[in-house]
């Protein structure tokens, strides 16, 4: 007769058979040291995730403490300051700019400090015609204004007390400044390039203060107004954020141009020539 054919038997504890205690305590074993590699594995995860948490915070901590001004300089390395042309003789004889208000007061005319302009003004200053720009961009509708600072009218007049650069670099202003720039190219205006150290060098007995937007162009995001208040021109020491983020560089009343440092253009990218022609 043929024999049955016998199978292999398979490696490994079979079932029905009992298994000898080392075996038993080798499986054992085994199972505690995957069960405390898994363990060891997520709590290192853990831990890595959690410094990578506190890194992310020191960082966000370190970005947002109030900047000195020498980070400002190396972040928008220039300034940008648009006038109409006609203006520009008048500014290259005092060797500086002024402030609206100051302008309003110099015609005989203060009462404009706390109006609106929806056009171009032409004031008379000492037998001269000073074109200031308007303010068509100004819509109340569209701020958050804080009552227990200001009304519309005292921001229009906080606005008109203030001289406004835009930041930017050797290429020219940052977007918001571009688009202004766009807005009143027909003018053909002039634009004044001014190195930032040497203006805050020049004008070290005034504080510069910094705004995180376009001050005069609210817009709504999101169904929400733009806050507008106390907050909204600081110094370097109060601004809650990054030199990158600063959108408009302000001067109150007059800030004087440093003479070795400011050129003229006619557009964002040049070409630019010195201002103070020797």
């Amino acid at each position: 007769l043929r024999r049955p054919h016998r199978r292999t038997r398979p490696a490994g504890p079979v079932a029905g058979r009992r298994m000898s205690i080392a075996g038993r305590v080798g499986v054992v074993r085994e199972r505690k040291r995957k069960m405390w590699m898994v363990r060891a594995t997520m709590l290192s995860s853990v831990r890595r995730s959690g410094r990578c948490r506190m890194r992310t915070q020191f960082a966000k901590a370190a970005f947002l403490m109030p900047f000195a001004l020498c980070r400002f300089t190396r972040t928008r390395p220039f300034q940008y300051h648009l006038t109409a042309a006609a203006n520009v003789p008048r500014i290259r004889r005092m060797g500086r700019l002024e402030s609206a208000a100051r302008t309003f007061v110099a015609g005989g005319c203060p009462e404009l400090m706390r109006r609106r302009r929806t056009e171009i003004c032409r004031i008379l200053v000492g037998g001269e015609e000073v074109y200031v720009r308007d303010q068509e961009p100004l819509c109340r509708r569209n701020m958050k204004l804080d009552p227990a600072c200001w009304t519309f009218d005292d921001f229009v007049e906080k606005l008109n007390g203030l001289v406004f650069f835009w930041p930017g670099g050797r290429d020219g202003p940052i977007q918001p400044g571009r688009k202004h720039f766009k807005r009143y190219q027909e003018e053909k205006p002039a634009l004044i390039r001014v190195c930032t150290q040497p203006l805050f060098d020049t004008n070290s007995c005034t504080t510069p203060l910094f705004c995180r937007y376009n001050s005069g162009a609210p817009r709504c995001s999101k169904g929400k107004s733009s806050p507008r208040g106390e907050q909204t021109f600081l110094d370097a020491g109060s601004f809650p954020d990054t030199p990158g983020k600063v959108i408009e560089t302000t001067f109150p009343e007059s800030v004087v141009l440093p003479e070795d440092a400011t050129e003229i253009g006619r557009a964002p990218e040049g070409p630019w020539k010195p201002f103070f022609q020797k």
